[in-house]
């Protein structure tokens, strides 16, 4: 209804950025990594630095409900779909610090978010 009526989407993440970064990337990192909880016994370790941004990360750090845990709860539904529609937004409002988060916003803006 609000596309239809081009209102514009203003969207707010007060989380920290690479929780964001990955509900945006979940796709990716399932298509990767897999999905289950086995993954996080057998992969845990393994550092998501195939999703630029991602680096510092491992696969047990994403939170629950990408890769492993509720995958079909409301929650884990709601937050994938948000990620693939934030692109959408005419702005993110993101609560961080450019000095600390550098590398993932730097990747979110270059590929993800027109605004942020």
């Amino acid at each position: 209804m609000v596309v239809e009526m081009c209102v514009p989407w203003i969207a707010l993440w007060t989380g920290e950025t690479s929780s964001l970064s990955s509900h945006i990337y979940t796709d990716d990192i399932r298509r990767n990594i897999g999905v289950g909880d086995g993954v996080l016994v057998e992969q845990g370790e393994r550092s998501l630095a195939m999703i630029l941004g991602m680096s510092g990360l491992r696969v047990r750090d994403v939170p629950e409900g990408i890769v492993f845990g509720k995958l079909n709860s409301l929650f884990s539904l709601l937050l994938h779909r948000m990620g693939r529609e934030i692109s959408n937004a005419m702005v993110v409002a993101l609560n961080t610090f450019q000095a600390v988060n550098t590398e993932v916003l730097t990747q979110l803006s270059n590929n993800k978010l027109n605004n942020i």
